[in-house]
């Protein structure tokens, strides 16, 4: 598979090793590459543009801390605006990708019922996300916040005396699924599974469920270089650990399902 100068690569094998048409044994290795949505287009390579508006907590009634209500909305203290234009692109930007590595056995135990075991790896190669030129901690400290670009962020973007401009965008998910199957015969079937896996890393991907948005390739994450200096990196090292269990992850799942006629 090829998608403009971006090839997908699929193999794989299975073999009979007791040749009785009882066992297969098979591996296969693929690459995925991730499709721009329509969503990039519309909110990145548009003017949408977005206004904050600060004002001092004197000027806010909070009887109801559910609704917050402005006293007197022409009494900020802060205003201003960024999006007025399109996010740049960088042109030696490439397409986000997945590689997956699948090695199981499975084996017809007796006559109409299999029982086999596969492992599963999957690794992020790279991404695309928007990010920001100006570190938070400076955007805290009043410096201007600048543009967005979309990017393949990484260690070499914005990288200062020596320290990377951002982590390495991580997703790493290792399953072992075990599963019987008992085919139609005798009037019932039952087929069913279990799966104990592992999601780790920095980077959920096309959707963050931790807080809902649905924007692939330009989320909330990597939006500011917040490890441009060694400080920053002992405040943000929970977001940027690439071990770490990320929200979507299920452990254990169980699948079972049958019928009788």
């Amino acid at each position: 598979v090829r998608i403009g100068k971006s090839w997908a690569p699929r193999v794989h094998i299975t073999v009979d090793p007791t040749r009785d048409n009882k066992t297969k044994v098979f591996g296969s290795y693929a690459r995925f590459f991730g499709k721009i949505p329509n969503d990039l287009a519309v909110r990145a390579l548009s003017t949408e543009i977005t206004s904050v508006v600060s004002y001092d907590r004197s000027n806010v009634d909070l009887s109801d801390p559910n609704n917050p209500k402005i006293i007197d909305p022409t009494a900020f203290t802060d205003f201003f605006s960024f999006g007025s234009e399109p996010t740049v692109i960088d042109p030696n930007s490439k397409l986000s990708y997945q590689d997956e590595y699948l090695a199981g056995v499975e084996r017809e135990v007796i006559k109409n019922f299999n029982m086999g075991i596969t492992y599963t790896h999957r690794a992020l190669g790279r991404t695309l996300e928007d990010v920001a030129l100006v570190p938070y901690t400076e955007l805290l400290a009043g410096a201007d916040f600048g543009n967005y670009y979309i990017t393949n962020p990484g260690p070499n973007i914005l990288a200062t005396n020596g320290q990377p401009g951002f982590p390495k965008p991580e997703r790493k998910y290792d399953a072992v699924t075990f599963k019987m199957d008992k085919r139609w015969s005798d009037r019932w079937q039952l087929a069913g599974s279990y799966t104990w896996s592992q999601l780790r890393g920095n980077y959920e991907g096309y959707f963050r469920r931790d807080n809902g948005q649905s924007d692939p390739f330009i989320t909330s994450l990597f939006d500011f270089p917040y490890i441009a200096t060694p400080a920053d990196r002992a405040i943000w090292q929970y977001a940027i650990d690439p071990n770490g269990v990320l929200p979507n992850d299920r452990t254990h799942v169980f699948n079972i399902f049958g019928s009788r006629g």
